[in-house]
């Protein structure tokens, strides 16, 4: 899901304060806190957008140099020797002087994950500020991000270019018949959501049982079907499943790409994590008990969120629990040579018809929120050598491919470095890879990937971001379904249409908790856009008309809220008048999955060009 800076945020946040109560007092001669404390509202709302994908009140972006100077805070006290639980105990009081969070959540959350930082700081003696603001902010375009230890950029994976065959231009599909696809994302089940109960408490998130309930109030109490607020009812939930096994029932299989815990990170724990995916994945298996069903791990699944500790440390941070548990899970869906990857990290591959593969990745392992990138940042348990390898085999194979993970590459939320590795797996396969589906984001939306090495660069790869089935935040329920060419003889398993599916979140509420909400279908891409075809480079082209006609734009920043209304009180970006300030934002994170802005430029020359005539 979208959690923008890490649980790692939870520590570097809170700096901006005066005093603190357990006896010490910031030193005001220290330049850094008087720094720390001017951009105390910069932090807050970082914090806001970066964890929980609300968006703040200055908008204005942290720098790199006030993500050093905060942390450089904290590790100081490391680096001077103090004890884990004192550490503990300033960063405690620091996040409730700053009033980052409430008290409570501060007590909750800051041992969590002081914790393993304190464990990385004190064992890698090389560990700096700019590493950690390296990859917490790796994944984004600011000055001064990348003046990391050379061991953590310096790598490269082997990749097989000599027998690069040459590109292939696929052709658009003809009219043949479709196999269909069904993707679940981001479903944040809260097995704790009570009706009635509070939306907005004054934490971060709410919707559980509160002193200050009033159920006979509407405008502030949780509704029987969800809350634009909340993470999602289990009633909620089994319902999106049912709906989607009901209306199509020819699916042939679903993908689901992760996220199937909460976002209170500060209540989670192994047990509740544990309940949460047997309660999720029993739902699953009941709505579909005869189709495939091929899992991807998000964000929230481990416990502590975000935190995917490499397997050389599981003997004092162990995540073999996680992963076992969701391969127990998964048995009946996977075989036994997936089921293996899939314990030992979160990934794997398998054969789903002759000549079409699925290949499952854990791509957690680049999320910036997950700081154990610091430890190993090399290709974390050599992730993305076993993807190129996989990939090789494919190709000797004639095998077509598709991809699933859940935090899409080439955006904000991964780190850079592991990104472009990543990419250089796309461009020298993508003759055999025709899909990629991700989660994470919660909203309805793709990417594109490029070529640069060739004149000019050319599309070669692009990903959809499946639409949420969480309202989480300001969102309707929903889900996608895919139309590929995967019935005939020699299939191409491109794309040919997707659609998604919704409904109506305050309309359901207001029917009440008797009648079923009512879905429908939001729209077919095909006619909603008037494209020829789902190729990067059809893609491309629906982006640069974007860029030059704005009601075309509109359509789609519509769908990317999910026909949710909530787009109308984006003030950046009005339904009617000038779209500009935040046009160029949305289109240019579709392309700039180079992180190099280039084909962002692109598209605002094309619109300059248009505006000229």
């Amino acid at each position: 899901m979208k959690l923008g800076l890490a649980c790692l945020s939870v520590i570097t946040l809170i700096l901006g304060t005066t005093t603190v109560s357990q006896g010490f007092e910031l030193d005001w001669s220290d330049p850094r806190y008087q720094e720390l404390y001017e951009h105390r509202f910069e932090f807050q709302d970082w914090f806001l957008q970066g964890f929980y994908g609300r968006r703040g009140q200055t908008r204005n972006p942290i720098t790199c140099a006030l993500c050093e100077t905060a942390l450089s805070v904290i590790i100081g006290w490391i680096r001077n020797g103090e004890p884990l639980e004192q550490v503990t105990t300033k960063t405690i009081e620091l996040c409730k002087s700053l009033n980052i969070v409430t008290e409570d959540i501060c007590d909750m959350v800051v041992p969590i994950y002081a914790d393993p930082l304190y464990y990385m700081v004190t064992r890698h003696s090389w560990i700096t500020v700019f590493d950690a603001c390296g990859i917490v902010l790796g994944g984004d375009l600011l000055p001064g991000c990348f003046n990391m230890n050379h061991t953590m950029t310096d790598w490269v994976i082997d990749l097989d270019y000599e027998m690069r065959p040459p590109v292939i231009e696929h052709p658009l599909v003809p009219a043949v018949p479709t196999v269909k696809v069904i993707q679940l994302t981001d479903i944040h089940p809260d097995l704790h959501y009570v009706e009635g109960s509070l939306n907005d408490c004054g934490k971060p998130l709410c919707c559980r049982p509160d002193p200050r309930d009033d159920p006979t109030n509407s405008s502030i109490a949780a509704g029987p079907w969800g809350d634009f607020l909340c993470d999602f009812p289990m009633t909620s939930t089994r319902n999106v499943f049912i709906e989607a096994a009901t209306t199509h029932p020819d699916a042939d299989f679903v993908l689901m790409t992760g996220d199937l815990v909460h976002h209170q990170i500060w209540n989670t724990t192994v047990e509740d994590n544990m309940s949460h995916y047997v309660a999720f994945i029993n739902a699953l298996m009941e709505a579909f008990p005869n189709t495939q069903i091929y899992p991807a791990l998000g964000n929230h699944e481990p416990h502590p969120c975000n935190m995917f500790p490499p397997s050389d440390v599981w003997a004092d941070y162990d995540l073999a629990w996680m992963y076992n548990f969701h391969g127990d899970l998964y048995q009946t869906q996977l075989t036994a040579a997936a089921l293996a990857t899939f314990r030992r990290g979160g990934y794997y591959t398998q054969i789903h018809k002759p000549g079409f593969r699925i290949v499952t990745l854990n791509t957690n392992f680049c999320y910036t929120n997950n700081f154990w990138i610091l430890w190993n940042a090399a290709d974390p348990e050599e992730h993305l050598q076993w993807f190129s390898n996989t990939m090789y085999a494919a190709e000797r194979s004639n095998e077509k491919v598709w991809i699933v993970g859940h935090v899409p590459p080439g955006g904000k939320d991964c780190w850079s470095k592991w990104s472009s590795q990543f990419l250089r797996v796309i461009n020298r396969y993508q003759n055999i890879i025709l899909a990629q589906f991700y989660g994470h984001t919660h909203n309805d939306e793709f990417k594109i990937f490029f070529d640069d090495s060739r004149d000019p660069p050319q599309p070669t790869g692009s990903l959809w971001i499946g639409a949420s089935v969480t309202p989480y935040t300001d969102l309707n329920p929903g889900y996608k379904v895919f139309y590929a060419d995967g019935v005939r003889e020699n299939a191409t398993w491109q794309i040919t249409d997707h659609e998604t599916y919704v409904y109506d979140l305050a309309a359901a509420n207001e029917a009440g908790s008797s009648v079923l909400p009512a879905f429908y279908k939001e729209y077919s891409a095909k006619e909603a856009y008037a494209v020829e075809g789902f190729t990067p480079a059809n893609l491309w082209e629906f982006v640069k008309r974007m860029a030059v006609d704005d009601a075309l734009f509109r359509t789609y920043y519509r769908y990317w809220y999910k026909d949710s209304g909530k787009e109308e009180f984006d003030t950046d970006c009005p339904s009617t008048g000038d779209v500009s300030q935040c046009k160029f934002e949305f289109l240019c994170e579709i392309v700039n999955t180079d992180y190099t802005n280039k084909h962002c430029d692109i598209l605002k020359g094309l619109a300059a060009a248009a505006t000229a005539q």
